[in-house]
């Protein structure tokens, strides 16, 4: 039953690399005209490991500016959507932000990347030269609306997603939280926040994270069982199969609450049935077989799109990724026809207004509000966007309760 409810060091000197590459340009936008097409420059992992989600990320952007494509357009312009592979990485991410925007002299009229890592690493020269960006990184890092202000994120805050989890927990009655998730940029944020939130709601948690090249996550847990929680919460997109794999190993038997990150990957592959017998996911709504929001026209254009995109083939790449590539192209397509500019200030705050064009408000597949303002650039999701689901499969890229 449903219920509402890489590495700091690295990332500054590649971001100071790029700014030393790109102090010449200066801040003014390169050439671009409303005569010309609308243009999406995606960096994303489409290679392996990332294949199965870079691609379906992929997949929804191009099935979004088909959608607006044949509706005639972003103010007349058509999409391009250009994708590079930059595998997750930000020294990649620098290079190709160099050859195809610096070197090149073509800005993009929206750049989407799609790892929080190299968001981070070229957010500060996006800023600079005033380029629109908008992604799909739980990482409230990217969120700085003063640092970064024209950044625009369409995923819901990490504080939003553990706020709820830990209402979760206190009314469960739970005192002892134990956390964990890969050591990255977005789990040491979640790390932090979780804790910062456990506390102020009376609850002690322990967060330990895995080294991303770790194969036996067995030692963290031990360290965890050590403090006697009451349950497990485990976050994160990548790396948490190992962790399934040791609390297997473990006999450890207790209650598992899973982020959305994790409900947005085909992470019941990892799990034992008996593990994932004892699991809520807090997942997001448009992914779970047979909830409300797939009974809505804008979920159902949505996926007569994707479809197309995968020519009628059963999906097996997990549906959230395809929702994020799409919405992210949505939400810039909309900003520049509401704004009826290409001036990415005006933009900008147009965006700010909270509004969309009625077309593009009746596509996104998100929460009931966008909730975006001067002081938030990210989608506002609630308790009420999000459900506690226990999950039982994973099919057609679906959550099957």
């Amino acid at each position: 039953m449903n219920r509402s409810i890489t590495r700091k060091a690295s990332l500054l000197g590649t971001a100071v690399l790029l700014a030393s590459t790109l102090a010449a340009c200066g801040g003014d936008e390169a050439a671009r005209s409303s005569d010309d097409p609308f243009r999406v420059l995606t960096f994303l992992g489409l290679g392996a490991p990332f294949t199965e989600l870079g691609q379906a990320y992929r997949a929804g952007e191009q099935a979004a500016a088909d959608v607006i494509n044949a509706d005639g357009g972003v103010n007349g312009r058509q999409i391009e959507v250009t994708a590079a592979d930059t595998a997750c990485d930000a020294t990649k991410s620098v290079a190709e932000f160099q050859e195809r925007v610096v070197d090149s002299g073509k800005t993009p009229d929206v750049l989407i990347p799609g790892c929080s890592g190299e968001t981070l690493a070229l957010l500060p020269q996006t800023t600079q030269r005033k380029i629109l960006t908008v992604n799909a990184i739980g990482n409230d890092e990217v969120n700085d609306v003063e640092k970064y202000p024209y950044e625009f994120n369409v995923y819901p805050r990490p504080t939003t997603s553990i706020d709820i989890i830990v209402e979760h927990l206190a009314e469960e009655g739970y005192k002892q939280i134990a956390h964990t998730g890969v050591n990255d940029a977005s789990g040491q944020n979640f790390s932090k926040t979780i804790v910062e939130a456990g506390k102020a709601a009376g609850i002690t948690v322990d967060s330990q994270l895995l080294d991303p090249t770790a194969v036996d996550a067995s030692p963290t847990l031990l360290k965890l069982q050590s403090s006697d929680p009451d349950a497990l919460v485990v976050s994160g997109s990548f790396g948490y199969a190992p962790i399934f794999k040791a609390i297997s190993k473990l006999g450890w038997d207790l209650p598992i609450v899973a982020d959305p990150n994790m409900a947005a990957t085909n992470f019941v592959a990892a799990v034992a049935p008996d593990v994932l017998s004892r699991m809520q996911v807090l997942a997001f709504p448009a992914i779970v077989q047979g909830s409300d929001m797939t009974k809505t026209k804008a979920w159902k254009t949505f996926r007569e799109a994707v479809d197309k995109q995968v020519g009628g083939k059963k999906i097996t790449s997990p549906m959230q990724q395809y929702i994020q590539g799409y919405n992210s192209v949505l939400l810039a397509a909309g900003g520049y026809e509401g704004a009826d500019s290409i001036d990415t200030e005006k933009v900008r705050r147009y965006l700010e207004s909270g509004a969309l064009p009625e077309r593009y408000a009746q596509l996104i597949v998100g929460p009931g509000e966008l909730g975006l303002s001067e002081s938030n650039h990210a989608f506002d999701y609630t308790g009420d966007d999000l459900i506690y689901t226990s999950v039982s499969a994973f099919n057609d890229g679906m959550l099957v309760p």
